[in-house]
């Protein structure tokens, strides 16, 4: 019969070795439903558990990582804290290379892989059932110093507690590298380890180390298969394609998902700039309306000066008409003949000076209420005009950083170096919801 196979490497930063050896303190209790014998599986508790099935889990090892660097790393971390001492440099020590690792954001304390033969429906978890498939992980395990060299096991469990699950294999493992020039001479280091295997960086490739190490695993998983009689079955084979694991598969959708984050973003930005440049010609519209508002008002202001020189023409004249007439009268008045010609005449002048005094004074009451109004206008006109000038200026700006920030995710998305849309969908394998991990 042909099964499926899996060799997934864990989630980075998530093993549990606690979880793995199923301690009580880190595997929650199994519940039932009220009013409902059928046990059920919730993927964000550990509630597919059965504790009265943990008796068939095994644990070939089980060393704590902490122990583990110690005796792994702890000759090299001597030498290395001597070196600083001799050189007087005591600053540089490392106390605890664990600790040091563990705060490493590039690093893993611990890596792991998962490995499983067949599914919930063909395989399952019954003892009676799965012998050959339990038998074929134990030699993976047996075989894996001589394929791995430089990743040293230090916890290996077995389990088939999970309610409809499948048998499958925990592997904790550290990358043990050596050869640094700086630094301890042995360190943690997953892809120095895995060029030491074989599996160097080669940039010029698309596949990974760790991607091309983990496909190296499958095929030799494969391999026991075939020895114990059991033919492995690849979903996508027919097709034309190559089997392909589900950490590649999974990189591939984080990348179509991250490549669609950044579109958005882009779309955004364009949105963005769009309705700023929109903005920038509304203000610009304004403050030419309110240039010719405030050019009108300027020849407004320039009507009533000129007004104002009329009206200080004609009082200069009238002036000047009352000083003649004002000399005539005053020889009239020397002379009794013409007695009643001079207070005529003084009376009419007088009237008439009086009224037009009046009327002028009302005009130029009326003026200069217009002139200060005007000034009034200005004054709030130039003050528009100046923040119209600030706010133009700053939606420049905008425009600009917009213009940086789109060119910016343009470049980031074609540094990607995404793969091609088809080749998401058509390569990828199937997940197993009853995958374990």
């Amino acid at each position: 019969m042909a099964k499926t196979i899996s060799t997934h490497c864990g989630g980075e930063g998530k093993v549990s070795q606690a979880h793995n050896r199923r301690d009580k303190k880190a595997v929650k209790k199994f519940h039932i439903k009220e009013g409902d014998d059928i046990k059920y599986y919730d993927p964000k508790t550990d509630l597919h558990i059965d504790p009265a099935l943990s008796i068939y889990n095994e644990y070939l090892i089980d060393e704590p990582a902490r122990e583990a660097y110690k005796r792994i790393f702890g000759k090299s971390l001597e030498a290395y804290n001597q070196r600083q001492i001799d050189k007087q440099r005591p600053e540089r020590q490392i106390p605890d290379y664990y600790n040091h690792i563990l705060k490493d954001k590039k690093k893993n304390v611990v890596y792991e892989m998962i490995i499983q033969v067949g599914d919930y429906k063909d395989t399952g978890i019954k003892p009676e059932e799965t012998e050959t498939e339990r038998a074929i992980l134990k030699e993976f395990i047996a075989t894996w110093t001589v394929r791995n060299p430089h990743l040293e096991l230090i916890g290996v469990y077995i389990h088939a507690d999970e309610l409809h699950g499948t048998l499958h294999a925990h592997l904790n493992y550290i990358p043990v590298a050596t050869g640094y020039k700086n630094g301890l001479s042995v360190q943690n280091g997953l892809n120095k380890a895995l060029a030491a295997q074989g599996f160097a960086d080669n940039k010029g490739r698309k596949n990974p180390p760790q991607m091309r190490w983990t496909n190296s695993e499958n095929k030799a998983l494969e391999a026991i298969c075939n020895k114990y009689g059991i033919e492995v079955h690849h979903p996508m084979a027919g097709r034309g394609e190559k089997h392909k694991e589900t950490a590649e598969y999974k990189r591939n959708q984080r990348l179509k998902e991250e490549n669609a984050a950044l579109e958005t973003k882009k779309a955004n930005l364009d949105r963005e700039i769009s309705d700023k440049r929109a903005e920038a010609l509304r203000i610009e519209s304004d403050a030419t309306q309110n240039a010719a508002r405030i050019i009108e008002i300027a020849h407004l202001k320039a009507e009533k000066e000129i007004e104002e020189e009329k009206h200080r023409a004609y009082n200069d004249a009238y002036n000047d008409v009352y000083k003649e007439y004002r000399h005539d009268i005053i020889n009239m008045l020397n002379s009794d003949t013409h007695e009643e010609i001079v207070e005529e005449v003084r009376a009419y002048h007088t009237a008439e000076a009086l009224a037009e005094n009046e009327r002028l004074k009302a005009e130029s009451a009326e003026i200069e209420a217009d002139i200060a109004r005007g000034k009034d206008l200005k004054k709030l006109m130039r003050e528009d005009i100046n923040n119209m000038k600030t706010t133009h200026t700053n939606l420049r700006d905008d425009i600009l950083k917009l213009a940086k920030g789109k060119k910016e995710v343009e470049e980031f998305i074609k540094s990607l170096d995404l793969p091609e849309e088809r080749n998401f969908e058509s390569k990828a394998t199937p997940v197993n919801p009853n995958r374990t991990r």
